[in-house]
């Protein structure tokens, strides 16, 4: 019987999307220039509308688990859906909507703190860790969200844990060099867990409705709301 992988914070997990590093003169130069220029275009970006599949899977603990993840932002608002459960920032309140517990969670969240995990954060990756290098470079035909068939030239970089009591083996970023946005994340664990998240669509500077990013408390009214702050 295979055995189902519980996840006890979903959104924490979103983050090994990808997993940060800082960018520093002992990395190799080329990826250091490709890593400036997808961090200096997500920054440029008003609004981003993006779907991910998210897979982990394990042979030995007969692990292999699939999610959809998706995310909009608009500046700092965000709406982020893991599967069913929702995560909206309004610019000042977080809230965690989880349709099983029949539960919405409110928190106040700042920007500024490590811990906070926004859209950006999770797209540009400035947090200290890794060591980086230009890896292969792949010619792939991909099937998108929309079921559309694609040619994407990747160029891999390979990012690896500085910290050797790391549970990461390494990381592997593929980056499209027609418009330098990452497509693909694989990280390898020491444990024989793979993980890998793959942006199935991309778009950006949409015209986007402000309701996307306010709760409704009328659209939950027999959900318990556990206010924490």
């Amino acid at each position: 019987m295979k055995k189902t992988y519980k996840m006890k914070n979903t959104y924490i997990l979103l983050l090994l999307l990808f997993n940060t590093l800082i960018i520093s003169s002992q990395n190799d130069p080329q990826a250091e220039d490709l890593l400036n220029k997808v961090s200096e275009n997500i920054k440029a970006y008003e609004s981003m509308y993006i779907n991910i599949n998210h897979n982990l899977s394990n042979e030995v603990e007969d692990i292999n688990q699939t999610n959809k993840v998706s995310f909009v932002k608009k500046g700092d608002k965000y709406n982020v859906k893991w599967n069913d459960i929702t995560f909206i920032y309004d610019g000042k309140k977080l809230y965690n909507i989880n349709p099983d517990d029949e539960e919405v969670t409110i928190s106040t969240e700042d920007l500024d703190e490590e811990t906070t995990i926004t859209p950006n954060k999770i797209l540009t990756f400035f947090e200290e860790g890794y060591e980086f290098k230009m890896d292969i470079t792949q010619d792939v035909t991909v099937v998108d969200y929309y079921e559309q068939r694609t040619r994407k030239l990747l160029q891999y970089i390979k990012l690896i844990p500085i910290d050797s009591e790391s549970e990461i083996d390494f990381i592997l970023l593929a980056i499209e060099k027609k418009n330098n946005r990452i497509y693909k994340s694989i990280e390898k664990g020491k444990n024989g867990t793979t993980t890998t998240y793959t942006i199935t669509s991309f778009e950006v500077d949409l015209p986007l409705k402000d309701d996307l990013f306010l709760f409704n408390k009328k659209d939950y009214k027999d959900y318990y709301i556990n206010n924490i702050d």
